[in-house]
């Protein structure tokens, strides 16, 4: 079964490579287990609040 990654998941993807960020060190800066946070950005859990969580942190440090 082929599943679709999410625009969001892959502009995060994008940003994560930018910063040279793993998902490990994402998961640990946000809060959530590495497992979680793959699963939320491959598609396989869909979660609002983590979505957001992920996008946020991104952004912020993006910016900086």
């Amino acid at each position: 079964m082929n599943r679709i990654t999410p625009e969001w998941a892959k502009d995060a993807k994008k940003i994560m490579i930018d910063l040279d960020m793993s998902v490990t060190e994402l998961a640990d800066a946000i809060g959530m287990t590495r497992i979680y946070v793959s699963s939320v950005l491959h598609g396989r859990v869909i979660s609002p609040p983590a979505q957001e969580k992920i996008c946020s942190y991104l952004e912020t440090v993006k910016a900086a």
